[in-house]
């Protein structure tokens, strides 16, 4: 199966995150359309983090402003709740979670191919030297929600800190 899992730069913030960021991430807005186009074409299972502020925009994209026109009902969302996350006091709600949308390649679950929860609690990364940096818990969940078996082919789409590319080199290995 090809795989692919996407973080690029969420709606509305490439150049207030990554202006000065060491990974070299361009501090550019991302076509998020033409994204999830190539995502739907490409490959066979994929997830894409977004914001929460942003879901409503990449929903459309995905399935339509038609609520009963469900374009890809294979896609799904799933949410990386963050017990610890940055605080900000200046806003009443804070955002301690983040929606990934995937489709799986392999949406049935076997003894081989084992079921996983459409959650993941795990505290966001601290001085990777990347703004975004995913954990490996959530990293590790993001190759189970996709439906990852060793063989398999995955591409990460925006590599930055580089943890999602190496967990899939370790998974790899087992």
């Amino acid at each position: 199966m090809k795989l692919a899992y996407a973080d690029p730069p969420y709606p509305g913030q490439a150049k207030r995150h990554y202006s000065n960021d060491p990974s070299g991430i361009p501090a550019a807005e991302v076509d998020h359309k033409e994204l999830i186009e190539r995502l739907l074409r490409e490959y066979d299972g994929f997830a894409l983090s977004t914001s929460s502020p942003a879901l409503h925009q990449i929903n459309l994209i995905f399935h339509g402003s038609d609520p009963d026109n469900i374009l890809h009902p294979e896609v799904r969302t799933a949410a990386w709740c963050k017990p610890w996350a940055s605080w900000k006091p200046t806003h009443r709600v804070q955002y301690t979670w983040e929606p990934i949308k995937f489709k799986p390649a392999r949406p049935k679950g076997t003894k081989a191919i084992p079921s996983t929860r459409d959650y993941v609690i795990a505290n966001i990364t601290m001085k990777t030297g990347t703004h975004g940096a995913k954990p490996g818990i959530f990293c590790n969940w993001i190759l189970d929600l996709i439906g990852y078996q060793p063989g398999d082919i995955v591409d990460d789409l925006y590599p930055g800190s580089g943890a999602f590319s190496e967990v899939v080199r370790l998974r790899g290995k087992v």
